[in-house]
């Protein structure tokens, strides 16, 4: 179920547990997806925990909160289960995703980052206890006919990725971000 309470657009922030950008295997993926599918691989690859409103007080009230949570938190492992081909409504390009397992640590995470966001003043965008289950790989891919599953060679469920960093970004434009806030797991 897709859970929101309205589409993305600019000036929404993003909470983002993302993947560190040099992880070998990560980038061998992309690498051997693009090549088959084409499109442009995400940088950085990530999960969206949350899309929230706030006045600039309640982001920095909100900074200021998770900050030491981040940095106490350990790493999250992020386990793939699936490839789905995936077109947005109204949008014409195609993305690749990772179907991912979700996890007690990543609702843990989400419910953890939803409640600091509602003490700080600022508006959650997805519905309460919801998380998505999808990790975009390639965005702008080739129109593939073919089962997506039969793209890799790893047999699924595996470790996508260990998120190391948690990125708070603001949406800037159509795929444009910009990056308000980078903390580091367990530092």
């Amino acid at each position: 179920m897709f859970s929101h309470t309205r589409p993305a657009r600019p000036g929404d922030y993003c909470v983002l547990l993302a993947a560190d950008a040099g992880e070998p295997r990560l980038r061998e993926r992309l690498a051997r997806l693009q090549r088959r599918c084409g499109g442009r691989a995400v940088e950085p690859v990530h999960l969206t925990c949350q899309r929230f409103v706030a006045p600039p007080e309640a982001l920095e009230e909100y900074l200021s909160l998770i900050r030491p949570i981040v940095l106490a938190c350990a790493r999250i492992s992020v386990e793939a289960t699936s490839l789905v081909k995936w077109q947005a409504p109204g949008r014409h390009e195609r993305n690749l995703r990772w179907g991912i397992a979700l996890t007690a640590p990543l609702r843990a995470f989400a419910a953890m980052t939803e409640r600091v966001l509602v003490a700080a003043g600022g508006v959650p965008l997805y519905a309460s206890g919801w998380l998505p289950s999808l990790v975009t790989a390639l965005e702008g891919i080739d129109d593939i006919s073919y089962d997506p599953n039969q793209l890799t060679t790893e047999t699924f469920p595996f470790e996508l990725f260990e998120a190391q960093r948690v990125l708070v970004t603001r949406i800037a434009g159509d795929n444009e971000y910009a990056l308000e806030q980078e903390l580091v797991l367990g530092s």
